[in-house]
């Protein structure tokens, strides 16, 4: 069924579909239930255990981010050891980042970034703050902020794209779904 593959000098055995899916169900029986079983759950749950699951979920999520205290060192062991040019000197660029009141991580954004993204976003485009791939999944990042270090990864590394542009998720434009649910609000 599966097929046997020469990965790195190795000979690996790469399971069939419906190998994987028979381990899946095993799996469930080991665990003492079935898929139905699982789903009948799912449907049946009330509005309070589905928001506990909610809650327990967007926690595990937000666990992965770091701490404004790793994102000032991130900062300053990646370029930005003296922000002398940010507004208010460079004992203002701690206190804000610090603080985290200087930019956003709400997951629901505004077009127009306040005072850290913004810098963060200017010191990015004149290549004075070069970020390694990691920035993008240890930290809440404005779309701009985003879209800039996922263009430098990719002139840095060599790395391409083959999606099409989503003109809704382009974060350059005011309209685009980045921002509209903070408008609906």
């Amino acid at each position: 069924m599966g097929n046997f593959i020469e990965l790195f000098g190795e000979k690996v055995y790469l399971k069939s579909w419906q190998e994987k899916l028979a381990d899946v169900h095993k799996k469930n029986n080991q665990l003492g239930m079935s898929v139905r079983e699982d789903f009948i759950r799912i449907c049946n749950r009330t509005p309070e255990e589905a928001a506990h699951e909610h809650a327990q979920l967007k926690a595990k999520h937000n666990a992965r981010f770091k701490s404004a205290k790793d994102r000032l060192a991130y900062y300053r062991s990646h370029g930005l050891d003296n922000c002398a040019d940010y507004p208010g000197g460079d004992e203002a660029f701690e206190r804000d980042v610090l603080s985290g009141d200087k930019r956003e991580e709400c997951m629901v954004f505004s077009f127009d970034m306040k005072s850290e993204d913004d810098y963060i976003c200017k010191c990015l485009q004149s290549g004075r703050f070069v970020p390694e791939t990691d920035f993008t999944h240890h930290f809440k990042l404005h779309p701009k902020i985003q879209a800039i270090c996922r263009d430098v990864s990719w002139d840095l590394y060599g790395l391409t794209s083959s999606r099409h542009p989503d003109p809704a998720y382009d974060p350059w434009l005011p309209n685009s779904n980045y921002y509209r649910k903070r408008a609906e609000n």
